[in-house]
């Protein structure tokens, strides 16, 4: 895979991630059952997303396998959630805790791997931080699903955010 591929595969999950995460937190007021609904599904399409694009970009991330694992468990999380609404939920809230710590470990590799890539990569240490506080957080005190799902749509927020601005870096300083 060329550079420029991959950095269109980064616009491409920036975009997404900030769309999805706009959605997930402007939407839980409505009901929980439609957030715990639209939580599943988003999961399910990120998850895939990701594990599909570790894949792909295997040239470029030399911790791809964790991204795959990391994509997979979300996807395998959206789809429990999805099949068993009445899980118990302290279970969901666990794998999201251990989803945080991935994503953490996985965010901080990236921006550590592509530091010469691209630019402006200092924010996804920062990132990592957020999604470490969130694990903490979702272990310690094991909230119910919306808090888990508030911070999922705060972490692929920022997520997205920091890569669309990783691409304009890179577009811009080349």
């Amino acid at each position: 895979m060329s550079e420029k591929r991959f950095l269109s595969f980064v616009l491409t999950e920036g975009i997404l991630l900030t769309a999805l995460s706009l959605l997930l937190l402007i939407l839980p007021k409505i009901t929980e059952i439609a957030f715990g609904f639209l939580l599943c599904i988003i999961l399910i399409v990120y998850g895939g997303y990701k594990a599909i694009l570790a894949f792909l970009s295997r040239n470029f991330e030399a911790h791809y396998i964790l991204n795959i694992i990391s994509g997979l468990l979300l996807f395998g999380v959206g789809i429990l959630m999805f099949f068993a609404p009445v899980i118990d939920m302290i279970i969901v809230t666990s794998i999201l805790a251990v989803y945080f710590v991935l994503s953490c470990i996985s965010s901080s590799a990236f921006t550590y791997q592509v530091k010469n890539i691209l630019p402006s990569t200092k924010c996804g240490f920062f990132l990592g931080g957020i999604q470490l506080v969130f694990a903490i957080i979702l272990m310690l005190f094991l909230p119910s699903i919306w808090i888990g799902g508030v911070f999922v749509g705060i972490n692929l927020l920022i997520t997205g955010i920091l890569l669309i601005n990783m691409y304009i870096a890179k577009k811009y300083n080349s």
